[in-house]
């Protein structure tokens, strides 16, 4: 596994695993809510975060994270330990 910063190339992929996880773990969210916040995600949070992402061998993200000033911001995904090792790093 490794621990990189996330390019912007990858944020669709990002995106793409907040909302798998948000699916999984919101179920108070509307259907509505999903997408107005998916173009926030994609064109705020992500460029006012530093972001980090863990990477298995294929190159593929696992997991991320962001850090907006030393505070950490959940990646709404299960993935504990790996996250773990990213907010050490962060």
């Amino acid at each position: 596994m490794n621990i990189e910063i996330v390019e912007k190339a990858d944020h669709l992929k990002l995106l793409a695993i907040w909302e798998s996880s948000v699916r999984a773990t919101h179920d108070f969210l509307t259907e509505e809510d999903l997408q107005a916040l998916k173009p926030l995600i994609l064109e705020q949070y992500f460029d006012s975060v530093d972001l980090r992402c863990a990477k298995n061998s294929n190159g593929e993200i696992l997991v991320f994270c962001g850090v907006h000033d030393g505070d950490y911001r959940d990646t709404h995904n299960k993935k504990c330990k790996i996250e773990r090792k990213l907010t050490l790093i962060i």
